[in-house]
């Protein structure tokens, strides 16, 4: 067996001090993890990596108010579940990062949930996972959701908040990140039955009178638009994205299903 010189020797203690020097450097949670998942009671939170591979369109949060936080601080999420029938339904709430970094994660447990009403889930401390990676609060996305049984999860707008509930507002802003450079996306609204919907849709896209294959959206980015539901009635409906790749006529779309409450409900 050949023998290490002494220059690979050297190379080699050096990569393993800096191994040692990253490793230490990694913030870790109250029970000494480095990463993974803790139990804090009403939720489990702290680090995970999703092994699937990035869709051309993904769906990551959508919100109807966020406000931002400091250090310290003690966050609710409220949220209005609608009243279905059938037994076999779940509840999903989960936050995680808009621009993925730190591969933070956090999903409540499950618990009884209120359908037919504004449900909030507290506390949420802010001192157990998010402060100590310093996870920023404008890179937090949160979603809600019902599923009921096998069929495809329908999103209920969040409120996110450290103090007093926000005041009622119907403007929902949608989170979403390619897995493909994009030029341009269309976003388009149907009600439960298919039907095109009445609304006020964002211009999203580059110039390509200056530059044909202009960029929008580079991959791996997270990107955002509101839509104002005001002016519709209670009810699920659908948002269509239709995203144009650069270079090519090729188009990648997602259909996402979100359930919009009435602002007379009880308690918003």
């Amino acid at each position: 067996m050949r023998r290490l010189s002494e220059k690979a020797l050297f190379s080699f203690a050096i990569f393993s001090a800096l191994i040692i020097v990253v490793l230490s450097k990694v913030p870790t949670r109250g029970n000494g993890q480095a990463n993974g998942m803790s139990d804090f009671g009403n939720r489990f939170e702290g680090t995970t990596i999703q092994l699937n591979a990035l869709n051309d369109l993904t769906f990551v949060a959508l919100h109807r108010h966020f406000e931002r936080f400091s250090t310290g601080s003690t966050l609710s999420i409220s949220f209005f579940l609608p009243r279905l029938t059938g037994n076999n339904n779940k509840v999903f709430l989960e936050a995680l990062e808009l621009q993925d970094s730190l591969h933070y994660f956090m999903t409540s447990k499950p618990r009884s949930w209120q359908p037919g009403a504004w449900n909030t889930f507290y506390p949420w401390p802010t001192k157990d996972v998010i402060d100590p990676f310093g996870v920023a609060s404008d890179n937090i996305g949160v979603r809600a959701a019902l599923q009921v049984g096998n069929k495809t999860r329908m999103y209920l707008p969040v409120d996110v908040y450290p103090t007093n509930p926000p005041h009622k507002q119907q403007k929902y802003t949608f989170y979403y990140v390619t897995g493909q450079d994009l030029q341009s996306v269309e976003v388009s609204v149907t009600n439960v039955n298919g039907r095109p919907v009445k609304i006020t849709k964002p211009s999203l896209r580059c110039s390509q009178k200056r530059d044909q294959n202009c960029l929008l959206f580079a991959a791996g980015n997270t990107f955002n638009f509101e839509l104002d539901f005001s002016a519709l009635p209670e009810g699920q409906y659908y948002v269509h994205l239709v995203g144009v790749i650069p270079k090519t006529h090729i188009k990648t779309s997602v259909v996402t299903s979100l359930y919009h409450p009435s602002l007379t409900e009880k308690n918003r």
